[in-house]
């Protein structure tokens, strides 16, 4: 996965969606070690994947584990899954859990950043996701059919000739659960609306709470009818993702940000020369 793990360390967790022949069970068709099924959270029946009358709709999640260990349980899993025994459709998903291993850098993540940093549309496209209720866009509504309060936001303040930084400095992300990347696993508690990063103190003082809240980000745009084959495609969207959060913690993309977020608005918009 690259050297970009080696920035700061991660935490990565799966949770699988898809549909299982009724005279197996999972454990038939997974064919894990013990060890590694002390690795799941959780193994339960699933009832909204609309898979075929004879198959039952199953959903696996991982918990959280370093990274490396993490992948080579991914990879094993979807290989399992390539059985015909298993089928997986457009209402399947394989959600992807992600955090900073020191939750203050977690917490410190601007959320419009990360998700400007991060290519949404490309990795919808890619998935075939892009009109899925499942995991509405924050940043491309007319990819999908919801609205977007926050794209809506953007295009209204362009009027006003504000900078790229001070474009930003005024958005949020949704908190839905059914978005691309779900920001609700970082709780109300200690998610910031107004993207703003967190002092040393606050950081410190959520920092408390670490191993028992987890926060985390879920991205729900991987799945679809054969997920399973597309290891490659996963392991992309994550390594881009965690770039992005590293990009965050660094603070050094401004102009990366600006280049994103004129491109987000219209090629043909300029920032004002003149400060306002």
């Amino acid at each position: 996965m690259g050297d970009f793990l080696m920035k700061h360390l991660k935490n990565l967790g799966f949770e699988w969606e898809f549909g299982i022949n009724d005279s197996k069970s999972v454990v038939d068709v997974l064919q894990l070690s013990i060890d590694e099924y002390d690795s799941f959270a959780t193994l339960e029946d699933f009832e909204d994947l609309d898979t075929p009358a004879d198959f039952d709709d199953i959903e696996i999640a991982s918990i959280p584990m370093a990274f490396g260990k993490s992948m080579k349980l991914l990879r094993k899993v979807l290989h399992k899954m390539k059985s015909k025994d298993v089928v997986t459709n457009d209402e399947c998903g394989l959600h992807v859990n992600m955090s900073f291993k020191d939750a203050r850098l977690t917490y410190a993540v601007d959320p419009v950043e990360l998700m400007l940093l991060f290519d949404e549309k490309k990795w919808l496209q890619l998935f075939g996701r892009h009109n899925s209720f499942y995991c509405k866009p924050h940043l491309h509504p007319a990819l999908g059919t919801s609205t977007n309060k926050t794209y809506t936001k953007l295009k209204q303040l362009k009027k006003r000739g504000l900078t790229p930084e001070e474009l930003r400095g005024k958005l949020n992300v949704s908190t839905e659960k059914y978005s691309s990347v779900n920001f609700s696993h970082i709780s109300d508690a200690e998610y910031n609306p107004d993207g703003c990063r967190y002092d040393e103190e606050t950081i410190e003082e959520y920092a408390e709470y670490e191993y028992d809240m987890h926060p985390y980000w879920e991205i729900r745009i991987a799945g679809g009818e054969d997920y399973e084959h597309r290891y490659n495609h996963i392991s992309g969207m994550i390594k881009e993702f965690g770039i992005a959060m590293d990009k965050c913690i660094a603070g050094k993309s401004k102009r990366e940000l600006n280049s994103k977020t004129r491109k987000l608005i219209g090629h043909n918009w300029q920032a004002p020369s003149v400060p306002h």
